[in-house]
């Protein structure tokens, strides 16, 4: 089992966001939660990869729930999978929760800025394209109207 160091503030947060993914009270909305989760590498990831997922992607029979039947939408769907797929990268924790918010308000559109979120910004391309990614969405979420802004759930 491999084991990452990681500072004091993210084991706090972490701490915190398993907390109220478990459903007890903290300073962070469930949404939240789940994009700290997404964005912190764990100091033990397979306990917290494992939790995580099981809270994401747990059907009513118990089985792991695929993209198709999975409890929560599709953002949050990609954001988890953004970490698995990114997890051997030390993430951003900055720039995950910007995208995370900002993907909940766009709808489906930003799967790959949640999937950018989870990769560190370490050379000039990985940080050419995750400014590209977020600039067109903020400009596509400066073109939609206050009504048509939703978040998914």
């Amino acid at each position: 089992m491999r084991n990452y160091v990681i500072s004091c503030e993210a084991r706090r947060l972490a701490a915190q966001a398993w907390d109220r993914l478990r459903g007890r009270e903290t300073e962070f909305g469930k949404d939240e939660a789940i994009a700290l989760f997404a964005a912190l590498r764990p100091v033990d990831e397979n306990f917290y990869h494992y939790n995580i997922c099981k809270l994401l992607f747990r059907r009513g029979d118990g089985e792991f729930a695929s993209f198709g039947d999975c409890k929560f939408g599709p953002t949050q769907f990609i954001v988890a999978q953004g970490y698995r797929w990114g997890k051997g990268v030390a993430p951003n924790l900055d720039l995950a929760r910007r995208h995370y918010r900002l993907g909940f308000r766009l709808g489906n559109i930003p799967c790959f800025l949640a999937l950018f979120s989870m990769l560190a910004v370490r050379d000039k391309l990985k940080s050419l394209i995750a400014m590209l990614v977020q600039s067109v969405g903020f400009v596509y979420l400066k073109s939609r109207s206050e009504d048509d802004t939703r978040i998914m759930y």
